[in-house]
């Protein structure tokens, strides 16, 4: 079973994207704050993270750029996900894909399925 690491201050999101993904076969672990995130992916070892851009002090933008410089976890794809920041705004940044709240659930399925089934 493939794995989601979601990782959203949106409580809604939290309820949402497990009851999608289980469905769909997935293992989903969601986390509303960073916390130690290196550890947390070496634990939990995802195939695939769902970012918020928008976490409260922290820019999610910064997170996916740090983990895509870290060769342990440069290979991990990253979904993007804000309702305000637009893909224009990424600053650099070079997540997998990037999606906009609120989700479209086809697409966000299909996003997932490519990106996990390369």
């Amino acid at each position: 079973m493939k794995r989601i690491l979601v990782i959203d201050d949106d409580a809604q999101v939290h309820t949402l994207i497990p009851l999608i993904f289980e469905q769909c076969n997935y293992h989903i672990k969601s986390t509303l704050h960073i916390g130690n995130l290196e550890d947390l992916i070496n634990e939990y070892k995802p195939d695939l993270i769902i970012l918020d851009i928008m976490l409260g002090d922290v820019d999610g933008r910064y997170i996916c750029t740090y983990l895509k410089s870290k060769p342990l976890f440069e290979a991990i794809p990253i979904i993007l996900v804000s309702g305000i920041i637009t893909e224009v705004d990424l600053q650099g940044c070079k997540p997998d894909a990037f999606i906009t709240k609120p989700f479209n659930i086809d697409e966000l399925i299909q996003q997932v399925d490519d990106l996990v089934y390369v």
